[in-house]
């Protein structure tokens, strides 16, 4: 899994993200600025699931926490869940 996240299918998935979220995306622009970059990511699994968090760095904010979740038996690494964590989004 962590093999088939490259950087290239990183900034696709997360295009591809970023145009379905719609409003959140603007909600997440607003607050923490333009996405810039990403650490490397931490794998693990769950039962049926994959979880690859990222610490990643927006314009305003640094270490956002970002987790995409997939099911384990999905070649085609669907997401299953999106979640960003920052203390400029909780505010």
């Amino acid at each position: 899994m962590k093999g088939s996240l490259d950087e290239g299918a990183f900034e696709q998935n997360r295009e591809f993200v970023t145009s379905r979220i719609g409003l959140y995306s603007e909600f997440v622009t607003s607050r923490l600025g333009v996405y810039r970059s990403r650490e490397s990511p931490v794998v693990t699994e769950k039962g049926e699931y994959i979880t690859v968090t990222y610490r990643a760095d927006f314009e305003r904010e640094d270490g956002v926490s970002l987790r995409f979740v997939f099911r384990k038996d999905d070649e085609s690494h669907r997401l299953c869940g999106l979640w960003f964590d920052s203390p400029m989004l909780r505010s």
